[in-house]
């Protein structure tokens, strides 16, 4: 009898195919967790989406001041305007105005009195009214610079602004009045501190005029920015 041996290219091939199912299973597996985790992340970002969006719902909302807003829209404005104004003043920075030589005449006096009240003699305590009627009282002697402006709007009358002046005031005609000796004590004063004493000794005798002679006090005002041309004609005059 003839014994028919098992086939065994059969049961390699069957076992070959239950090895390719087993497979197949285990690799199906990480495919079901993969699509588990995508939806639990899916869950989580809808999660937080909702919590801000509470968030923002709770935050106050605080109301709008329309009068703070007028107030900012004006603080621009005047802004605006004051910067215009600059750039006008700027622009009418240049300006014509006409000098003129007058002799001193007593309606003159207040204006004399304001210049030399803010001159080189504003360091002493001295008599202003009684210098500045010497200075007009003598109307031979002396020149005032004179400009027109202006007094108010457009039409009205001009008025005439002493921008300097120089004049010589003879101390023995005047030695009457105050100034005199107010002035000579300062003139000592700072001759002490700054000069030499030959020099305080000279000075001492011209202002007492023990000789006899005859002394002026050369009186010189003007304004800062007065142009300088007008200095020279303005001592040839005097």
């Amino acid at each position: 009898r003839l014994q028919l041996a098992p086939d065994r290219s059969a049961q390699r091939s069957a076992a070959m195919k239950r090895k390719r199912k087993g497979k197949k299973k285990k690799a199906a597996a990480p495919t079901a967790s993969s699509a588990a985790v995508e939806a639990a992340a899916a869950t989580a970002v809808k999660g937080r989406k909702k919590r801000k969006a509470e968030e923002q719902e709770e935050l106050p909302v605080e109301p709008i001041d329309e009068d703070e807003e007028s107030e900012d829209d004006d603080d621009d404005d005047d802004d605006d305007d004051a910067e215009d104004a600059e750039e006008e003043e700027e622009d009418d920075g240049d300006l014509d105005v006409d000098f003129e030589f007058f002799d001193p005449n007593e309606e003159d006096y207040h204006s004399v009195g304001d210049l030399i009240k803010n001159g080189t003699w504003e360091f002493v305590e001295l008599n202003f009214a009684e210098l500045a009627d010497s200075i007009v009282g003598q109307g031979n002697i002396g020149t005032l610079i004179k400009s027109d402006a202006d007094a108010g709007s457009a039409g009205s009358d001009k008025e005439e602004t002493v921008c300097g002046l120089l004049t010589t005031l003879n101390l023995r005609q005047f030695a009457h009045q105050s100034w005199p000796k107010v002035m000579g004590s300062a003139l000592l004063e700072k001759a002490k501190k700054h000069a030499d004493a030959e020099v305080v000794q000279k000075l001492k005798g011209l202002l007492e005029r023990k000789d006899g002679s005859e002394v002026g006090l050369l009186l010189s005002e003007r304004f800062v920015n007065l142009p300088p041309q007008l200095i020279p004609p303005l001592h040839k005059a005097l």
